[in-house]
């Protein structure tokens, strides 16, 4: 076995790096004569007895050549000349503090590798139907989450940007920052802030997205590359099925009046009445009967029971209603 492969496995050996097959080899090598165990011993001496911590090529090399100079009872069987034999250390010595040092080197270096960056929790806050809530975020925005939505957003926010997703109703209030932009992710669109304010309605069941900027400027992009922006009283509609937009002008008091426990009709007809109440209130309404088509009811309810606001619908409307427990009957007489 060559010479040099005999102080590398050595050296694999000293900083535990060797496999089960080199050290059979290492063992077959030391067995094979006395002069091999021999020269073996007086490496692993001089390497032992400087006992380096903290391993540094450098400062190995200094320790090891004091040492092989203080050394200078060592013979050779193969040179009995001693310049010779210390040109000899020397060189073994600097074959070895290389393997080491590398090999230590590479051991901290996986260990590096391996090293998990901690993953950062992602908080979902929900909300049932008949249940609203208004959330922090870490940065200190503050979001109003309306009945039958949800929000996850993560624990911290990290140095680039903000981001969180949304599905159904809510409004957002975000912090300013300037080096890191807020964003909204809903469905096939996602909006884009610095601090300002504005309300996004995406609910699964319906085919529009909605957003409504009430300060500041935001931009809304699509996932077709198409990107809009908007300024204070402005809103952007998006179309699911044939992924139109619409942009216009928007009374933010009434599309945001949801935060603040306003109930608003606005010429609804019967399934957006229905689908309303459901979620306002947390409910399931069922019809006997034949609703009227041609219902397109407007009020305005703040704070109120439900039983207030069916009285209310039903004046002058030819249906009764039943409420029991969390289930509505409607019973229309025409």
């Amino acid at each position: 076995m060559q010479e040099d492969k005999i102080y590398a496995l050595i050296g694999k050996e000293i900083s535990g790096q060797a496999s089960r097959e080199e050290i059979a080899d290492l063992d077959a090598w030391r067995s094979s004569s006395s002069e091999n165990l021999n020269t073996y011993l007086q490496i692993k001496n001089i390497w032992s007895d400087t006992k380096l911590e903290g391993l540094n090529s450098g400062h190995a090399y200094r320790k090891v050549f004091e040492k092989i100079e203080n050394k200078g009872g060592f013979r050779s069987s193969r040179n009995e000349n001693g310049s010779t034999m210390l040109k000899w250390l020397f060189r073994v010595a600097a074959i070895i503090i290389l393997v080491v040092s590398f090999l230590v080197f590479q051991s901290e270096f996986k260990e590096e590798e391996l090293i998990e960056i901690p993953e950062i929790s992602t908080i979902i806050k929900s909300n049932p139907a008949g249940q609203k809530s208004k959330v922090h975020l870490p940065d200190g925005s503050i979001v109003w989450l309306n009945a039958e939505s949800e929000l996850r957003y993560p624990e911290k926010f990290d140095s680039l940007a903000r981001q969180v997703s949304l599905s159904g109703e809510a409004f957002f209030e975000v912090a300013r920052d300037t080096n890191r932009a807020f964003s909204v992710t809903t469905g096939a669109i996602t909006t884009t802030a610095l601090g300002t304010s504005f309300n996004i309605n995406a609910y699964k069941e319906k085919n529009i997205i909605q957003v409504v900027l009430a300060t500041g400027n935001i931009s809304i992009k699509t996932s077709e590359d198409d990107e809009q922006y908007l300024e204070p009283g402005r809103g952007l509609v998006y179309k699911k099925d044939d992924y139109s937009i619409e942009v216009g002008n928007y009374d933010i008091s009434l599309l945001t009046a949801w935060k603040d426990g306003v109930l608003i009709f606005e010429e609804d007809d019967f399934p957006g009445i229905v689908a309303k109440l459901e979620r306002w209130y947390g409910v399931s309404i069922t019809s006997v009967g034949e609703p009227l088509k041609s219902i397109a009811y407007s009020g305005k309810f703040t704070n109120e029971y439900l039983n207030n606001v069916l009285e209310s619908m039903s004046f002058g409307r030819p249906f009764t209603y039943e409420i029991e427990d969390k289930h509505v009957t409607l019973k229309f007489n025409n």
